[in-house]
């Protein structure tokens, strides 16, 4: 039988189970990871929605003002996992437990390894653990090629972590005591693999459920990013002087312009020594009447002007208010690329860091007074949010794309619920089709991910 096509994933983000074998039963997925371990993921109840009813993620069962929270979890080991266990040194790894609430996020996956053979017993002894990922569904490596980053929120700690179970369930229930190790909790002792076969001879999957309690405290999205910022004080004569400028007209004692390859205004007359005094680069090119070598901006002979090249009449009051007032303002949804690509050939790095921290906090902001039952608003907003997100350099958003996402998540499947078709209504727009069908990809998978634990207040 042919092996079914399997979405590009990196580490453990392995979510298709519509493939089933020739009989009905289910195709497991076997996924090579980088390290020659694998991971076998199956159809049969992976992910169990606790969220239905146009439930929101927020809503927790039990108390729910307690102080803590406790996450549920059944991981599914079919007996094809088990028969991959062979000798020692094999391995099996799970799909991930995701750890989230109030947009916050922390994820463990189990994994299964053969330590010890037991010949006395012809029995292969295995050693469980829960490994912690992160804040996010798999273990992520360095900064990427051109990113800033590895879109982990910089700030996010792991939780402590106040009680931790197993247990393993098949004809009978067997717990079986963890203890944490390092960044991972291991259980007391070795388990049987006859043991754990035997658990299964009365099911197709063997359960393992786990149990976690975190403090409700660490669910707060302030550890994470300081929402208090501020942009940096300025003047109303700064202000009205921006504000001619922006409108095309010429302020006293102008003595230079810039020209934008598209919309209108098309000229903006400015001040040389603002320019010098805003940005190195610019003092450098205005004074020596050169170029920038990438053509982004071109100096004209013979006149103090030059041209942004790739930049539209609506991406400059980003760029005037910064030179103007030292604020950081934030582009159109649509724009992001285009304005962060005239930016970077403008200023230096520091400067650039800056925009992006304050446009982080505008875009958190923004997202958190969405009201998530006003579905169709709150979808489009997140939409145009995470076109911005995405549009930037990998790792420049972190904890604004996991609210967006978090968010965009929640409000889907509430909106699902209702009778609304989510993508039909995303999709009959002008939005970008090839960024839509990354964000679907995106937020379907933390949708389906974080829906299927169950949370209780304690």
């Amino acid at each position: 039988m042919d092996v079914p096509e399997v979405p590009e994933v990196d580490g453990l983000e392995v979510l298709d189970f519509s493939k089933k074998n020739e009989d009905g039963s289910p195709h497991p997925y076997e996924i090579r990871l980088s390290n020659g371990r694998k991971v076998l993921v199956h159809e049969e109840n992976a992910y169990q929605n606790f969220y239905e009813n146009e439930r929101s993620f927020e809503d927790l069962e039990g108390n729910n003002d307690g102080e803590k929270i406790a996450f549920e979890f059944d991981f599914q080991v079919h007996k094809d996992g088990l028969k991959e266990l062979k000798v020692v040194g094999n391995t099996i790894h799970s799909n991930p437990m995701a750890i989230y609430h109030a947009n916050v996020l922390w994820s463990y996956a189990y994994g299964l390894s053969v330590a010890e053979e037991d010949k006395e017993n012809s029995d292969l002894l295995c050693q469980f653990e829960m490994i912690s990922l992160g804040p996010h569904f798999s273990k992520k490596g360095e900064i990427v090629k051109g990113g800033i980053g590895n879109n982990s929120p910089p700030k996010q700690l792991p939780p402590e972590v106040h009680n931790i179970t197993l247990h393993l369930k098949g004809k009978d229930d067997i717990e079986v005591p963890l203890v944490e190790r390092g960044d991972r909790f291991v259980a007391e002792s070795l388990l049987s693999l006859n043991l754990l076969n035997e658990v299964m001879e009365q099911t197709t999957t063997l359960t393992m459920r786990v149990k976690i309690t975190i403090s409700r405290s660490y669910f707060s999205l302030d550890k994470l990013i300081d929402l208090s910022l501020k942009q940096p004080k300025t003047t109303p004569a700064a202000e009205k002087i921006l504000s001619t400028i922006l409108a095309g007209d010429k302020p006293p004692g102008f003595d230079w312009v810039i020209t934008v390859a598209e919309g209108s205004p098309r000229e903006y007359f400015v001040h040389k020594k603002v320019l010098a005094d805003a940005s190195p680069i610019l003092q450098v090119l205005v004074h020596t009447h050169s170029s920038l070598p990438n053509e982004n901006l071109l100096m004209i002979s013979h006149e103090d002007r030059f041209i942004l090249t790739s930049t539209h009449a609506v991406d400059m009051k980003t760029i005037l208010t910064y030179l103007y007032l030292r604020q950081y303002a934030m582009p159109p949804f649509d724009a992001f690329a285009r304005v962060g690509r005239a930016l970077c050939a403008l200023f230096s790095k520091d400067v650039i860091e800056k925009f992006f921290e304050h446009w982080q906090v505008a875009i958190v902001r923004d997202i958190l007074n969405l009201d998530r039952k006003d579905y169709k608003n709150t979808l489009l907003a997140c939409t145009r949010h995470l076109i911005s997100i995405f549009s930037a350099p990998y790792g420049a958003f972190p904890v604004a794309k996991r609210v967006a996402v978090a968010t965009m998540a929640d409000t889907w499947q509430m909106a699902e619920a209702a009778g609304i078709n989510v993508e039909e209504e995303l999709n009959v727009g002008t939005l970008p089709k090839g960024m839509l069908d990354k964000i679907f990809y995106s937020v379907g998978k933390f949708r389906m991910v974080v829906a299927g634990v169950k949370k209780t207040g304690v």
